[in-house]
């Protein structure tokens, strides 16, 4: 009996620290891959490109226009899929599994909340010597031009004769008919939208996750103030808008202090 039972201990540790491999799979150099015609490959945009690099306690993102340290709360595994949370409430989080694993392939979905879910394969740097390289055209690389200036949509306020654009998705930018910038500014969201093309204010929807705001701003001496907003949340009202009155500055907008409102109303 005791022979049993120390045999019975083996195989537990054995298979306890087999999982444990398993779950530190994520860790090292990953570089960024596409897969053109059935065939994996690195495609060379004359920069650094897109790569990820992991430890047991943190995930770095390299992009072309910024690199996001995060660290990791906690981890769990099922069945080929690591996911590793960067918050206790694990409504952001990082998941690892392998695509090819002989080639040393596997897919990264990156999810923060609020915003969509990203999805990136990449192979390990051991297995990088081994992926073909591709030179990159305008379709797959990010120049300089494009950084930070990529304009989503655009309106003129009809009395003040001002351009107002969405860039990079959450950032807004006002500027005067000379071209001179008045208000540059980006938000806590996932997106902003312009919602119509009339009125002498600048119409905004800011969006996070399945929840939405509605709001006016209009224009005194460069200041933009809204008086009013609504509110859209699909677990409320059968997502039908609610609006009520609160003043913010458009600097000053918090999409969290809405919802705090909203709630109150």
């Amino acid at each position: 009996m005791r022979k049993v039972t120390a045999l019975f201990l083996v195989i537990i540790t054995f298979v306890s620290c087999k999982k444990e491999a398993a779950n530190t799979d994520y860790v090292g150099t990953w570089t960024a891959v596409q897969e053109q015609n059935g065939e994996h490959v690195i495609v060379d945009c004359g920069t650094d490109g897109v790569s990820i690099e992991a430890s047991s306690d943190s995930v770095i993102f390299k992009d072309v226009m910024e690199d996001s340290d995060v660290k990791i709360d906690h981890v769990k595994t099922e069945g080929n899929a690591t996911t590793l949370f960067i918050d206790k409430s694990e409504k952001s989080w990082c998941k690892f599994s392998w695509k090819d694993e002989p080639k040393g392939i596997a897919r990264w979905d990156i999810q923060v909340e609020g915003d969509p879910l990203k999805t990136i394969y990449v192979v390990s740097a051991e297995n990088a010597k081994n992926i073909r390289q591709v030179k990159g055209g305008a379709n797959d690389c990010i120049t300089g031009e494009d950084v930070g200036d990529v304009v989503n949509d655009a309106i003129i306020a009809d009395s003040d004769n001002l351009t107002i654009n969405v860039e990079d998705s959450n950032c807004l930018s006002i500027k005067n008919k000379a071209g001179e910038q008045l208000l540059e500014h980006c938000f806590e969201v996932g997106f902003v939208e312009l919602r119509n093309k009339t009125g002498d204010y600048v119409p905004l929807t800011f969006i996070s996750g399945k929840m939405a705001i509605e709001a006016d701003f209009y224009n005194t001496h460069n200041n933009w103030t809204a008086t009013k907003v609504t509110y859209f949340d699909p677990a409320v009202n059968n997502g039908k808008g609610k609006t009520f009155d609160f003043k913010v500055n458009l600097k000053d907008f918090d999409f969290n202090a809405v919802t705090e409102k909203a709630a109150e109303n």
